[in-house]
């Protein structure tokens, strides 16, 4: 099995990769915390739950999927930065950058290496 690592300069995952099955309710959740307005916010980014009674290739399936934050760089020049996430699941990294305005956050760019 292969292994997860959140370390920002290495890959997500190392060894065989992400297992294909996931059991039933086993999540993964990446939430932006920030203070607006005096209130604590918790935005989610990335969620995702292994739905109940899924089998592999079955019409509910979903390949178990870890996400990390990358970078946080301003992309557009706006002097905001932006959040750099990675998804990875199976054969696939996916990766999302956030635009994050009061209290919002807005997947402006996504793109996707592997299969």
């Amino acid at each position: 099995k292969g292994e997860v690592n959140f370390e920002a300069d290495l890959p997500l995952v190392t060894g065989t990769g992400l297992p294909m099955e996931a059991k039933k309710g086993a999540y993964s959740v990446l939430f932006l915390r920030k203070v607006a307005g005096g209130n604590v916010l918790e935005l989610p980014l990335h969620e995702y739950v292994a739905p109940q009674g899924s089998a592999h290739d079955g019409p509910d399936w979903r390949p178990p999927a870890i996400a990390k934050v990358c970078q946080f760089s301003d992309l557009n020049g706006d002097g905001i930065l932006e959040i750099i996430t990675a998804t990875a699941f199976h054969e696939n990294y996916t990766y999302h950058v956030f635009e994050v305005k009061g209290d919002k956050a807005h997947e402006a760019l996504t793109w996707c290496t592997g299969n």
